[in-house]
């Protein structure tokens, strides 16, 4: 899902200097003309054409633009499982749905003034009134703008936000790369999927989720390497924060990188196994890595010890039979998601 396309949500100011300038353009270029009509045969029948013209312009900008919004903000109670937690986790997800409301709220009241004053507007018996009205009707529509302005800067923020989600598909089979940095995830996950991500000997090379794919016989696959942390979940960084909801909303297997040449102690790294191990039970694979660095009697004890694979050959076997199983399991849910609406219209 990319989050790129997001429109620049713009501060209530300019909502109103865009209505503004078209009411006031439009309604000029409408009186030019040689308007004919026996309602425009006198100055207050003038005066009320103009007028709602100019009102309704203002009113189709205004309701125009919170549209907009409204319809290319992604809906939140339907964001993918993983996308929905991102934004409870990263965003303050009960403002945000506050403030479409409060957008919703103001479509409404927009029309509602709209309609209001194009009545106040017919019945007035003289050019004053009608300007009088007009004047008004700004002031009751530049309040209602007024009073969301916090909502359209916090939903701009988000916006913001949301455009630096990484763009992962769901609902295809899901490999994460767990462990710690610079053991060697970002190289396997180059040497698998002929990836470009950044490799270097120190750590934190993985400064984002580096997302790659590759294609097996039953379809493509994602591979998403994340960076580990023994941090508490309240502790992360926002990167940590993605990679530990990316484990739990994402992955249908989890190949835990373990790197006996000890970047980081192994105690830290067994630990940080068994946490991933309690989150996923038994979807973890453990994979070791840099065993040309090893006495093999060193890498074949580990082996047995944490039934790793030592090969990437003997891990993309592993992996192909998890992606057959995945994929079956998605079609399954797909036939069942059919059925379902099937019966909902019966």
């Amino acid at each position: 899902m990319n989050f790129q396309g997001l429109q620049k949500i713009q501060p209530a100011n300019t909502l109103l200097d865009v209505a503004f300038r078209g009411a006031m353009e439009s309604t000029s270029a409408q009186a030019g003309k040689n308007l004919r009509g026996k309602h425009l045969e006198t100055a207050t029948g003038r005066a009320k054409h103009l007028a709602i013209h100019k009102i309704e312009t203002f009113e189709r900008s205004l309701v125009k633009q919170l549209t907009t919004i409204l319809i290319s903000f992604p809906t939140l109670d339907e964001l993918p499982e993983f996308y929905g937690a991102l934004v409870k986790t990263l965003l303050p997800y009960p403002e945000l749905k506050q403030s479409l409301g409060a957008l919703n709220w103001a479509k409404g009241k927009l029309i509602n003034f709209h309609m209001i004053y194009k009545e106040k507007i017919r019945r007035s018996a003289e050019p004053n009134t009608v300007h009088r009205m007009v004047k008004e009707y700004f002031g009751r529509q530049s309040s209602v703008i007024k009073q969301i302005k916090s909502n359209l800067l916090l939903l701009e923020d988000a916006r913001k936000a949301m455009k630096g989600f990484p763009n992962v598909k769901t609902g295809i089979p899901t490999i994460a790369l767990f462990g710690f940095p610079n053991v060697g995830k970002t190289t396997l996950l180059k040497n698998m999927t002929q990836s470009k991500a950044a490799i270097g000997s120190y750590a934190f090379t993985t400064r984002e989720l580096n997302v790659n794919y590759f294609k097996t016989p039953y379809g493509e696959v994602q591979l998403i390497d994340c960076p580990g942390t023994l941090n508490r979940f309240e502790k992360m960084n926002t990167i940590e924060r993605v990679a530990w909801l990316a484990l739990q909303h994402l992955a249908d297997r989890v190949v835990y990188v373990l790197d006996l040449t000890e970047p980081f102690p192994l105690d830290q790294q067994l630990l940080l196994l068994d946490r991933v191990r309690k989150i996923r039970a038994d979807k973890v694979l453990v994979y070791i890595s840099k065993i040309d660095l090893l006495d093999p009697k060193v890498y074949a004890a580990a082996q047995k010890k944490y039934d790793a694979l030592l090969s990437k050959e003997e891990l993309a076997q592993t992996l192909l039979s998890v992606t057959r199983n995945a994929t079956l399991d998605e079609r399954n849910k797909g036939r069942e998601s059919k059925i379902k609406k099937e019966e909902n219209r019966e």
